[in-house]
């Protein structure tokens, strides 16, 4: 058997003991516009037998029996996951011998906590060590409603064609991170109409003939290694129309004080990009210093910008300029950002690319400096953040 006529099956697997009738809803949606040749499954008994799995017609009282996946080691290593390799050899074929031809697409996770929200999280096996190094088979992933697993499993398969896997998770965990933290092809489609309801939207990480990737010598001001104690800013874009002069003052002062400072202690985190002039020394008007009395008056071209657009701005024109301010990481005020009090944070990683992570005010400092203290990526971070049931960052570490 071969081709369209066999089912691939996706899994799925509980890490926690989940309500049956939860279950037996997540299967159903799960399965419901799936597209071909693609097939959930959830196992009763992971840690029992493989072969033991429900699907979207199994009797409702068989879901009241299913299993969490017990903690346990797998090639000597402590296993957060369930590991595709030892699935795919086991469960490869059935009674008579056929092919019972199995994804490697994705996996599906699910707790209490977000399955009582009616989530789930999809992940795809990555051999990638800096995720989770400890794990017999890493995942990347991002958490998503019951009802858009088809439309998430399709995404994942499209990505296929121009992406490893391991970039096609993150593309769609950035794509979850946009979304507030939960993936939700709705609210990506809103997004993308407000980019294109503003003809003078910055297309920054398309238009490289104006936006060129920067080559050349870095100005002495903007090196890193000639800050001499002082502070490095972090740009901040507000990309949003509808946010308040308040919550740009919330965010400043909530980065003055680092974790452990001094009350008395406050130091200027962020500066406010706010000039698109290619022939400026300073794309932003230096320390954004609260309490602002108004907001500084931003370009047309910043407003539904998107991530990728913000980084290629940055990357550009923030290494050639005077001025002491970070040009590989940013954080953007978005048009969730009033709504869910989060802003996005961005970092282009030299083997990630770009990734983003969104997290509540007082977090979005705290990130960047564990960061830049520590052995972490912002990569590891953003994977702390998307196992998170509403996928934000809003704990301090």
């Amino acid at each position: 058997m071969s081709g369209w006529n066999v089912r691939c099956k996706i899994v799925a697997v509980c890490r926690d003991k989940v309500d049956g009738q939860t279950l037996r809803r997540f299967t159903t949606k799960a399965n419901t516009g799936l597209r071909p040749p693609y097939e959930v499954l959830l196992f009763a008994k992971p840690d029992e037998d493989v072969l033991a799995v429900l699907n979207a017609n199994s009797d409702a009282s068989a879901f009241d029996l299913v299993q969490p996946l017990k903690d346990q080691e797998y090639l000597g290593k402590a296993m957060e996951n369930f590991p595709f390799t030892y699935y795919k050899e086991t469960y490869g074929s059935n009674s008579c011998g056929d092919d019972l031809v199995t994804s490697d697409i994705a996996l599906i996770q699910l707790r209490a906590a977000a399955s009582n929200k009616g989530r789930c999280f999809v992940c795809v096996s990555v051999q990638d060590r800096e995720v989770h190094p400890t794990q017999g088979e890493p995942t990347i992933g991002f958490h998503c409603a019951f009802e858009n697993v088809p439309a998430a499993i399709a995404g994942l398969d499209d990505l296929k064609a121009i992406c490893s896997r391991a970039e096609s998770a993150r593309r769609m965990r950035n794509q979850a991170v946009m979304c507030g933290g939960v993936w939700d092809p709705n609210v990506l489609a809103k997004l993308r109409a407000a980019e294109a309801s503003n003809p003078r939207v910055l297309r920054a990480h398309l238009d490289l003939a104006a936006f060129p990737p920067f080559v050349g010598q870095i100005q002495p001001e903007a090196d890193a290694a000639n800050h001499r104690g002082r502070p490095i800013l972090t740009p901040l874009f507000v990309t949003a129309e509808n946010v308040r002069l308040e919550t740009i003052n919330e965010i400043l002062t909530a980065s003055e004080q680092e974790q452990g400072q001094r009350a008395d202690q406050k130091i200027d985190r962020y500066a406010i990009v706010s000039n698109m002039d290619p022939d400026s020394d300073f794309s932003t008007g230096g320390p954004a210093v609260p309490p602002l009395q108004a907001l500084p008056k931003l370009p047309g071209e910043f407003m539904h910008a998107s991530p990728e657009a913000c980084a290629a701005f940055a990357r550009s024109r923030f290494p050639g300029q005077k001025q002491l301010i970070k040009w590989n990481q940013f954080v953007m005020v978005d048009e969730l950002t009033e709504s869910e009090r989060t802003v996005i944070l961005g970092a282009h990683e030299p083997n990630h690319g770009l990734v983003l992570n969104r997290a509540a005010f007082d977090r979005a400092w705290n990130i960047q400096a564990v960061v830049e203290v520590s052995g972490q990526s912002f990569d590891m971070r953003a994977d702390i953040s998307s196992r998170i049931e509403d996928g934000s960052d809003r704990e301090i570490c």
